[in-house]
């Protein structure tokens, strides 16, 4: 059983390094990483050409987003499955071998996801995502719970389901292929922890506008409206899914720290689903927009 890892990269010389010897301190051996430097116009190329390892294999490629970045760093691979892991984040020792053992007890699942925990950039655990259902198909419906980290897909099917290279909709390409695929097929989940999230101020959920925001979600919720397996079998969910993006765009508009417009959208939520409200994003979104305005507050005194 061999693994490709594509590691999509841009601006992060100097955090993708860390990132690749986590890959490469993996305690499964058969496995392939494939860097995919998407257009960076720091010093990516020039560390990357001094660098040599059997493993690791660097392309450089004109900047197309994330999307486009795995899907070509895809095309490359020659592992049995593929996992797409963000140049920030690290992975535990546990990673693949984890993955190996899911593959024999669910009997080659076609997508699979396996726990981690998210970090500050101090190392303080924040948050452990590890006894999620199994499947997690509904889990999926109600928001994007995973990331790329911590998925697997095998080769095959990714040829068949892909990420959606669509500039506008970066950011929210990974939870538009999950629910495409949970619509498709069952999406296991493997109750360990074998990855770390690394929550850093730099990471690019942190910075989006909110016109970007907004139609990142009419772009995906478009996509999944014409796909019609997925209507065929989640179509009643709609509703709920722009619900949650309603409460995403609240809750990163609140990170950045505005008062205002992550209430008009909470209050959009509410209109659309009103169990929506009822989600720690809810309470979290609520609970910045208060430190917003008591830093408003401390500001004007």
């Amino acid at each position: 059983m061999k693994f490709s890892i594509v590691i999509p990269t841009y601006n992060r010389a100097e955090l993708v390094f860390r990132t690749l010897e986590s890959a490469l301190a993996q305690d499964y051996a058969n496995f392939e990483v494939l860097v995919v430097d998407d257009g960076s116009t720091d010093d990516t190329e020039r560390r990357f050409l001094a660098y040599h390892h059997p493993k690791v294999a660097y392309y450089r490629r004109p900047n197309g987003e994330r999307g486009a970045a795995r899907n070509f760093g895809a095309s490359k691979a020659t592992g049995d499955y593929l996992n797409f892991f963000d140049s920030d984040d690290l992975m535990l020792p546990n990673h693949l071998s984890e993955a190996r053992k899911c593959i024999e007890a669910f009997d080659r699942p076609e997508v699979f996801a396996i726990g981690f925990r998210m970090e500050d950039g101090a190392g303080k655990v924040k948050q452990t995502l590890r006894h999620l259902p199994d499947p997690l198909n509904e889990t999926l419906l109600t928001g994007n719970v995973l990331g790329c980290n911590p998925v697997f897909v095998r080769k095959d099917i990714f040829e068949r389901n892909s990420f959606d290279e669509t500039r506008a909709l970066a950011g929210s390409e990974d939870w538009l292929l999950w629910l495409r695929l949970s619509a498709r097929f069952r999406f296991r989940f493997w109750d360990q922890v074998t990855s770390r999230l690394i929550d850093h101020s730099g990471r690019s959920v942190y910075h989006f506008a909110e016109t970007k925001l907004v139609g990142r979600s009419e772009i995906m919720l478009a996509r999944l409206s014409e796909d019609e397996v997925f209507m065929n079998r989640y179509g009643a969910k709609i509703p709920g899914i722009r619900a949650f993006r309603y409460i995403y765009t609240g809750l990163h508009l609140a990170l950045s720290g505005q008062v205002n417009r992550p209430m008009v959208f909470l209050y959009k939520a509410a209109v659309t689903r009103p169990s929506s409200l009822f989600r720690k994003a809810t309470l979290g979104t609520l609970k910045h927009v208060l430190r917003n305005l008591l830093r408003l507050g401390a500001g004007s005194a």
